[in-house]
């Protein structure tokens, strides 16, 4: 494992992060218009999750196969990290300019299931790297 193998998948990563978070930026305008009045928080989080999860891992694949991102667990590691880096840092972003939260009603928001249920989602979209392997990815 080199530095250049550090770097492409820290690249990766935020690729990655990129496309899931359009996705899931979409999916949440989705689920805070329509199915939040329709279901609750809760219940809305928890139908959203698969289908972000879902998303989630095949574009996790396809950045593994553009950056050809090595097999090394330090080198998958940097990618899961550099991915939930640019998506936590997303969610806040929006959190403060667009939903008009302050910093502490960001943080303190997670003290809430339907938000530790989307952290839980977060997680697993960081170690998917970890998980999927570079050869044979076809979704």
């Amino acid at each position: 494992m080199n530095r250049s193998a550090i770097t492409n998948g820290f690249l990766a990563g935020v690729f990655y992060a990129v496309g899931v978070f359009a996705i899931g930026f979409m999916l949440g305008a989705v689920r805070v218009m329509f199915l939040v009045p329709l279901l609750g928080t809760t219940l809305a989080v928890a139908i959203e999750l698969p289908i972000i999860l879902t998303a989630s891992w095949v574009l996790c694949g396809r950045a593994i196969l553009l950056k050809q991102v090595s097999t090394e667990a330090p080198v998958r590691v940097a990618m899961g990290l550099a991915a939930f880096g640019v998506v936590m840092v997303g969610d806040l972003l929006v959190g403060l300019f667009i939903f008009g939260l302050s910093t502490n009603d960001y943080v303190t928001r997670y003290s809430e299931f339907a938000n530790m249920l989307g952290l839980a989602g977060q997680i697993l979209f960081a170690i998917f790297p970890l998980f999927r392997h570079r050869q044979g990815i076809t979704g």
